[in-house]
């Protein structure tokens, strides 16, 4: 299904704003939910103050803009970040879930603080369209390998794999019938992006980059075998495809009863699976 240019009506969909309890993470200063509008509450890795700090010379943020942060969220899981007698109705995250180092830890962190019937509206970018063009599609193995492993911060095949191939594109011609990428310059040399890799190895600390990377049919068949493996909490509640010169998907989960089988939950997951 597509939605059109109204992307923040999507994102919303579904949600009564006004009458739910709501988590917008990743926020930053364009909330797709503001506080005048409901009752929300924003979780970010860094609080508001590092968070200007961080962004102090960036010439695409207004850092007076930035939302009041509520909950941080970075070493710690966020059901350690929001206090446990909070529970949400929905949950809000526009191209975050890329940035997270262990996507599948990361859905169950979700499931732990919303209440069971609610919903996850993401957004995440289609590599098609965006800097992470050349970058290859995330596997299994590296997504079961962030989960046993508990990255709560990006490896260093994250962040070479991001250096090396990230790229200066053009999302609009992306979608044009005669794109070409062979001319398409990457931002960093295979010797750059060692050279980083090897400078963050000895001194550390967090370095945000684009950890997976998916289109939306690589997604999809990333959620089946995830299902299939017991390790993805959320039905499929709705599917919007890459609208033409966007660089984005959107997508609902929502929350499952508890007290359900492993067997119903799958079966109810893998009925829920749209056909594109």
């Amino acid at each position: 299904m597509d939605y059109g240019c109204d992307r923040k009506a999507v994102l919303r969909q579904g949600i009564d704003v006004s009458g739910k309890v709501g988590l917008e993470i990743g926020a930053l200063m364009n909330p797709i939910v503001t506080k005048a509008e409901g009752m929300i509450y924003y979780a970010d890795h860094l609080d508001t103050k590092s968070l200007i700090h961080k962004y102090a010379n960036d010439p695409n943020v207004d850092t007076g803009k930035i939302v009041q942060v509520d909950y941080v969220w970075g070493d710690q899981t966020l059901g350690q970040a929001v206090p446990r007698h909070i529970q949400f109705d929905y949950i809000i995250a526009s191209h975050v879930i890329e940035h997270v180092p262990d996507m599948i830890g990361w859905l169950f962190e979700l499931d732990e603080v919303l209440k069971e019937d609610g919903i996850v509206s993401l957004a995440i970018p289609d590599k098609r369209y965006t800097f992470d063009y050349f970058r290859p599609l995330t596997t299994m193995a590296e997504l079961i390998d962030a989960y046993l492993n508990r990255y709560r911060e990006p490896t260093i095949r994250q962040l070479y794999d991001s250096y090396a191939n990230t790229a200066r594109v053009d999302t609009y011609r992306t979608w044009l019938p005669d794109f070409d990428a062979s001319g398409i310059e990457r931002y960093h040399t295979e010797e750059e992006a060692f050279q980083l890799c090897k400078e963050i190895s000895r001194i550390g600390g967090y370095h945000d980059v684009h950890c997976t990377i998916f289109t939306v049919h690589s997604f999809l068949e990333i959620v089946t075998k995830l299902i299939k493996l017991g390790l993805f909490p959320f039905t499929i509640v709705q599917l919007h495809m890459p609208v033409p010169y966007s660089n984005e998907f959107i997508v609902k989960l929502g929350a499952m009863p508890k007290s359900m089988s492993p067997e119903e939950r799958m079966r109810e997951q893998l009925a829920s699976l749209p056909s594109i």
